[in-house]
C-alpha cells in the first residue's frame, strides 16, 4: 500500500486537494460571511428603530373604542342623510321638471 502512494503520490495529492477544495467550498456556502452579518444587523437596527413609533397595546385599545364611538355616530346619523338625500332627489326632479 505504501509502495502504490509513493507511486501514485500525485494522483493522491490531485484527490485529497480536490476533497479540501470541495469542503472549503461547502463551508463558504453554509455559513455566513461577515459582511453578511454585518448587513443583517444594520436592517434589524432599523427595524429596531421603525418599531418604536408602532403603537402600543394600550394605543390599540384606545383606537380601538374610539373607532366603536364613531361607527355608532355613523349609525345614528345615516337615517338622517337618508331622508337629505331624498329632499335632495326631490328638489333636483323638481328643479329639472322646472316647477318652482
Amino acid at each position: 500500500m505504501l509502495q502504490w502512494l509513493i507511486e501514485n503520490w500525485k494522483l493522491v495529492a490531485f484527490i485529497v486537494t480536490g476533497i479540501f477544495g470541495w469542503i472549503i467550498w461547502a463551508m463558504s456556502k453554509a455559513f455566513a460571511k461577515k459582511d453578511d452579518l454585518v448587513d443583517l444587523s444594520d436592517r434589524v437596527k432599523e427595524l429596531e428603530n421603525g418599531m418604536k413609533n408602532f403603537p402600543d397595546v394600550d394605543e390599540f385599545h384606545e383606537l380601538d373604542k374610539r373607532l366603536v364611538e364613531v361607527g355608532t355616530k355613523l349609525d345614528a346619523v345615516s337615517p338622517q342623510l337618508e331622508s337629505v338625500k331624498r329632499i335632495t332627489d326631490l328638489l333636483m326632479e323638481n328643479e329639472l321638471r322646472g316647477k318652482p
